[in-house]
């Protein structure tokens, strides 16, 4: 895996960078290594803390985490357990269904080990059709906030493609917009 760090406002020492790779590193061992990986890490201030973004895009899926910490370190070490997580639950998930195409072809298979409480959790997946309505980026907030949800679909009344409009985490609101 080729690792990228990437430091906004941020000094880290050449010594940190290498901590950094290595605690990272020990993802490898559950990724396929058939394909060329590309790690990237973004370390950037965020107040009295420090932010860490790391990246990791496959050919099927991409994993990614954000952790906020006062030491860089600690975020890292933080993040590199979110994507642990992330990649337990997708494992335990392809296991149940024995599948071994696409996102199985990314993940070096019985190599993770997967706790009971994870592997309890239940797979139900709750399928619901939708028509979006014609309406303007205004009134899909406001139906969006009315419906106490995280994000909206419509129909933009001005170009009649299908969007979506979420909250984002920073506050304020986004717009996903679909091409067919």
């Amino acid at each position: 895996m080729r690792y990228q760090i990437i430091k906004k406002d941020v000094r880290i020492s050449k010594q940190d960078e290498e901590k950094i790779i290595e605690k990272i590193s020990r993802l490898e061992k559950t990724l396929n290594k058939s394909e060329e990986l590309e790690c990237r890490v973004v370390v950037k201030s965020h107040g009295k803390n420090q932010k860490v973004e790391i990246t990791i895009p496959t050919k099927f899926l991409v994993l990614r985490s954000e952790v906020e910490a006062e030491e860089v370190l600690d975020a890292v070490d933080r993040a590199r357990e979110k994507l642990e997580s992330q990649i337990r639950k997708v494992k335990t998930k392809l296991d149940r269904t024995n599948s071994k195409a696409n996102l199985g072809k990314a993940f070096v298979l019985n190599e993770i080990k997967v706790d009971n409480e994870e592997a309890e959790e239940d797979i139900y997946v709750r399928t619901k059709s939708i028509k979006p309505t014609p309406m303007t980026l205004d009134d899909a907030i406001i139906s969006m906030d009315a419906l106490g949800h995280s994000f909206f679909i419509y129909l933009d009344q001005n170009d009649q493609t299908v969007s979506v409009v979420y909250k984002r985490n920073e506050g304020g609101y986004g717009v996903i917009e679909i091409d067919s």
